[in-house]
C-alpha cells in the first residue's frame, strides 16, 4: 500500500532549503513537478513516476526511491508551501467577498429610496456581523453552591410565607 506524504508540525518545514538565492539551493524541475503532485494528492509512487516518467522500474525498487526523493527536504518544504499559497487565496477570497457584502448592505442601510422594511433588515444583518454582534444572545448561568438541604429549607420557606400572603388576602 502506498503512503501519502503527511507534514505534522504545524509551523510547517524548515523552509530555508528553498533559499534561492545561493546556487543550487532551488528545486530541480522534477523535484517541483513531484511536489506539485503530492500536493495535489498523487501517492508517493505515483508521483515519482509522473515526476521522473519512470514506466519500466519494479516495484520493489520504485518504492524505496519513491519515499526517498518525496521526504527529501526541499520536497516537503515545497508541499507545505503549496498548502500555504492556496490556503491563503482561500482566506483573502472569503475576505473580499465578506468585504464586499458588508459594503453593499450598508449602501442599502444608508439609501434613503429603500423600503424602511428593507433597510431595517439590512440594519440588523450589519448588528449580527461578527465586529458588532449587537444582537447576540449571551445566556448569563449562577453557579449555586447550596446545598441540597438548604434549598430544601428555602422551599419550604417560600411555600410558608406564599401561604400566610394567601391567608390574609
Amino acid at each position: 500500500m502506498a503512503r501519502r506524504l503527511k507534514v505534522v508540525d504545524n509551523d510547517g518545514p524548515d523552509m530555508s532549503v528553498l533559499n534561492k538565492e545561493k546556487p543550487r539551493q532551488g528545486l530541480t524541475p522534477n523535484q517541483e513537478a513531484l511536489a506539485q503532485a503530492l500536493y495535489r494528492g498523487a501517492t508517493n509512487i505515483e508521483a515519482y513516476r509522473e515526476a521522473y516518467n519512470v514506466t519500466t522500474e519494479k516495484k520493489s525498487t520504485i518504492y524505496p526511491t519513491a519515499h526517498r526523493v518525496s521526504t527529501h527536504p526541499k520536497v516537503v518544504a515545497r508541499v507545505w508551501q503549496l498548502g500555504q499559497v492556496k490556503e491563503q487565496a482561500i482566506y483573502d477570497e472569503a475576505q473580499s467577498l465578506t468585504d464586499f457584502i458588508l459594503e453593499e448592505t450598508r449602501l442599502i442601510a444608508c439609501d434613503t429610496s429603500v423600503r424602511t422594511q428593507d433597510r431595517l433588515k439590512a440594519l440588523e444583518l450589519l448588528g449580527k456581523t461578527r465586529h458588532v454582534q449587537l444582537f447576540k444572545d449571551t445566556v448569563v448561568t449562577e453557579n449555586d453552591t447550596r446545598t441540597s438541604e438548604q434549598i430544601l429549607n428555602d422551599i419550604k420557606k417560600s411555600l410558608e410565607e406564599d401561604a400566610k400572603s394567601k391567608s390574609t388576602d
